[in-house]
């Protein structure tokens, strides 16, 4: 392997690279593939967070390994991270909200949660930024405005009476 690599953490760099830019194509197919946003952008989460996560978790220094890799290669983690932003504003048509969705997906792994915590999660913020039709929806609620009492209403503003 010395052949190809000049150390191990060479080797470790290849390998980060390679585990990273596998699932790029699939992801930038999800996101350009016709159907609900909310689908698209869990499918979007599934592969380039949901499974490396899933990869990652529970394995020896886990915790350091985006920060070692990052370091190790950061022009791979910048590209990554363009077409992770690429993929959200593709599907949610505003790369600012894109930017802000891919900072709360960062935010979820903070504390090292389980797989089955890091989808719930997930999933609870694509309905946040991508929310399925109502009558989709998983919860039974459905995002409708509440109805105000009388008292609550605003006084509808019209013309005045006229004074004789």
């Amino acid at each position: 392997m010395y052949k190809n690599f000049k150390d191990k953490e060479d080797i470790f760099a290849a390998v980060f690279a390679h585990w990273l830019t596998a699932r790029q194509p699939a992801a930038l197919t999800a996101a350009r593939t016709a159907g609900r946003p909310d689908e698209r952008l869990l499918e979007v989460c599934r592969l380039l967070a949901l499974e490396p996560w899933t990869d990652m978790v529970g394995a020896p220094m886990a915790a350091d390994f985006y920060d070692v890799c990052e370091r190790l290669e950061p022009e791979i983690s910048k590209a990554h991270r363009q077409v992770a932003l690429e993929c959200a504003a593709t599907i949610l048509g505003d790369v600012a909200a894109a930017e802000v969705f891919l900072l709360a997906l960062d935010g979820l792994l903070v504390d090292q949660p389980s797989t089955t915590t890091l989808e719930r999660r997930a999933r609870l913020l694509v309905e946040r930024f991508a929310a399925p039709p109502e009558k989709d929806r998983q919860d039974g609620q459905a995002d409708k405005p509440k109805k105000l009492r009388k008292k609550e209403r605003p006084k509808r503003g019209g013309r005045k009476k006229r004074e004789k």
